[in-house]
Parts: structure tokens; C-alpha cells; sequence
């Protein structure tokens, strides 16, 4: 069994300490506070992810590092001012002890696709948050380190609350409320589970030890695209609850909101995710890594069930 350093305890740091210590590996997992899950075999620690100097000590003996930390807010400013700091030194890190390092990625840098997104896909974004996620992605490839990039679609399960469906589907369905999306709910979308992305990325840091790549970006596994009327009837299903309705908050009335909101100014920048189709086809990745995607039903019921008792 081997010892790992997690960087945040967020739904998707949360997610891959839990699979690691299923597996009875030991973890040190990193946050600014110091709090985390009380878990058999996990260790707190407090921590600035951008200081080099702390993160160094934490992962001295690590098999690997999983940097799955997010910026402090939902804006392309906030993302430009602390991920990429945080990112170097974790990247000098990992480089310094020569293991490798596991990101969490989201398919922002793909743009407006025109078809299905594939690893291969160009990487053509050039504004906002999708801009700096391209720039990242470049910056793990330049470095010395081992990297692995896991993206990921819109996250749903346990912890993730602030996501599309964590946000503006499961709760208002649980409460009878009717679903207000952005855009339109009658585009296919990709949705990826949260324990799907965390095991991916667990199962590629151990292919790492024997795979020879510098730098690897894989998609987790990704289910079939639903559109967010779909999602809301499935997760109504699920629950045991009667339907709701989804209706949309039409794209020339986000983009005009965000000429006043700061917020919905961020999300008018990637107003293309909702108004088009934005798929996700993950059946490479899925054949390196040998997994698949949890059944969607089974996914939702773990959220729901997350989602009632919290």
C-alpha cells in the first residue's frame, strides 16, 4: 500500500480519498484550514497550495500528488490570480521528487465544439475562464513533471453542490420547485459522476508507476448526453417525486444580465455549453483505463440520497 498527498477537499478531492483509502492506501490531505473528511488513514494538514515550501514536506514519500483544487470564486479574474500559482508549485513539486501529478480538468478548453469532444479535440478557447484552462493544460505540458489531466463534464454526486444539477436540479426537485436553467434544457449535454472522475484519476496516477508519458490528458467516463429537461424527469424518477418543470432563462437575457452581474457575466461566457450540443465522448480513455461510467440511475440515486441527508 502507498502513501498519497491530496490537495483539497472539495467534492473531487473528497471523492478520490475516499476511493484510495478503500483501496488501504494512506492519505495526507491538504487544504488552507487544515479540515477535511474524518477518515481511517487520512491526515489533515493546513496548507497554502502556492507555497512550494509547505507542499514540499507533505509530499516527500507520496507515490503521487492530486491537485484538485478550484478557484476561491466563479470568475476568470479570481482563476487568473490563484490557480496558476498554485499549479507551479505544485508542478516544481512533483518535478523535485519525480512522481507524478494528477489534475482534475473541465472541458472548458475545447470551446464551442462542433461535434463530440475527444481527447484529441482542438483545444481552441480564447476568452474568460475557458482561456486560462487552455493555458494551464500548456503549462503541464511544458513542465518537467509527470502530469495527468482527468477532464470531466458538468459534475453531479455527493458534495457537489455547486454544479448544474447540484445547484439548479436536484434541490429544486426534491423541494417541488420548477427547474430554471441557463440558455436552453433541450441541448444534449454530457454530465460525468464525481466518483467516475476520482476513479479515473486514482486508477491513471497508478498506471503512472509503469507508463512512460510525460504528460497525459484522459477523459473520465462520461454516460450518455441528456438534455437538462431530461435530467430533471430522471432525477424526479429517481427521487420518487412527482416531475417539475424546466424552463430556460433565454440566452440574450443572460448576456444582457451580464453586462450589470458579475456573475452572470461569467456565466454568459460560457453560454455555448447550454445552447448547443456539448458532448462528451469518453470511449478511449474508458479503454486505457478500464472503466466505465456508473449507470446513470444508480449515479442519481447516490445523489439524491446525499442531497436528502445533508
Amino acid at each position: 500500500m502507498s502513501e498519497y498527498l491530496v490537495i483539497g477537499s472539495g467534492p473531487v478531492g473528497r471523492a478520490v480519498t475516499s476511493i484510495l483509502v478503500e483501496q488501504g492506501h494512506t492519505v495526507t490531505m491538504a487544504t488552507r484550514s487544515g479540515s477535511g473528511p474524518d477518515l481511517p488513514g487520512v491526515t489533515l494538514a493546513a496548507a497554502d497550495a502556492s507555497a512550494r515550501e509547505q507542499i514540499e514536506p507533505l509530499a516527500r514519500g507520496a507515490a503521487a500528488i492530486f491537485c484538485a483544487v478550484h478557484g476561491s470564486k466563479y470568475s476568470a479574474p479570481v482563476w487568473r490570480a490563484e490557480l496558476p500559482p498554485i499549479e507551479a508549485a505544485v508542478l516544481d513539486v512533483a518535478a523535485e521528487l519525480s512522481i507524478p501529478v494528477v489534475f482534475p480538468e473541465s472541458m472548458y478548453a475545447f470551446g464551442a465544439p462542433d461535434g463530440p469532444m475527444t481527447e484529441t479535440s482542438p483545444q481552441t478557447a480564447s476568452t474568460g475562464k475557458s482561456l486560462i484552462r487552455v493555458e494551464l493544460l500548456r503549462n503541464r505540458d511544458a513542465h518537467a513533471a509527470q502530469t495527468i489531466s482527468v477532464a470531466a463534464s458538468d459534475f453531479f454526486g455527493p458534495h457537489a453542490t455547486t454544479s448544474h444539477v447540484g445547484s439548479l436540479v436536484v434541490p429544486k426537485v426534491l423541494a417541488g420547485k420548477s427547474v430554471l436553467a441557463l440558455g436552453a434544457v433541450d441541448q444534449p449535454h454530457s454530465f460525468t459522476y464525481v466518483p467516475d472522475l476520482a476513479r479515473a484519476m486514482v486508477t491513471a496516477a497508478a498506471q503512472a508507476q509503469t507508463r512512460t508519458e510525460s504528460n497525459r490528458l484522459l477523459f473520465a467516463p462520461t454516460g450518455p448526453p441528456l438534455t437538462m429537461a431530461e435530467m430533471t424527469a430522471r432525477v424526479a424518477d429517481v427521487a420518487g417525486v412527482d416531475k417539475v418543470t424546466a424552463r430556460a432563462i433565454p440566452a440574450w437575457l443572460v448576456r444582457a444580465g451580464g453586462v450589470l452581474v458579475p456573475d452572470m457575466r461569467e456565466m454568459a461566457d460560457v453560454l455555448h455549453q447550454w445552447t448547443q450540443p456539448y458532448v462528451v465522448d469518453s470511449s478511449r480513455s474508458e479503454d486505457e483505463l478500464g472503466l466505465k461510467p456508473t449507470p446513470l440511475d444508480d449515479a442519481l440515486a447516490v445523489t439524491v440520497e446525499w442531497a436528502r441527508n445533508s
